[in-house]
């Protein structure tokens, strides 16, 4: 069983998002978590988990290509796509997500605020 990337505190909040979006009490939550791919330039800002998946969470996705954009992404596959994906706990939410997405599509990739 691989170490647990997002810690369980973090996990139960983006749990909590995902629960209120999927009843439709709010939506879009600010991102929670940052994960990143040091050698892909990648990043992905986290804002809730798929209440009928736990491995699946939506956020804004920077895959390093260039298009950064709003939407799921599953650790599982991160992981075995990338050699190494890293949580950042230095990461503390100033912005909505929109505004992280309105950044990131004008730089081309996640701006570190």
């Amino acid at each position: 069983m691989p170490k647990r990337l997002i810690p369980a505190d973090q996990l139960d909040k983006l749990a909590e998002n995902g629960w209120l979006r999927d009843h439709g009490i709010a939506t879009l939550r600010p991102p929670v978590v940052k994960l990143y791919a040091p050698e892909a330039k990648a990043a992905w800002l986290l804002s809730e988990a798929d209440p009928d998946d736990p491995d699946v969470f939506f956020g804004l996705r920077d895959d390093g290509l260039g298009c950064p954009y709003l939407g799921y992404v599953s650790v599982r596959v991160l992981r075995s796509t990338y050699d190494r994906v890293l949580y950042d706990p230095s990461f503390k939410t100033v912005y909505t997500l929109r505004r992280y997405e309105g950044l990131a599509r004008t730089h081309g990739h996640i701006v570190d605020i």
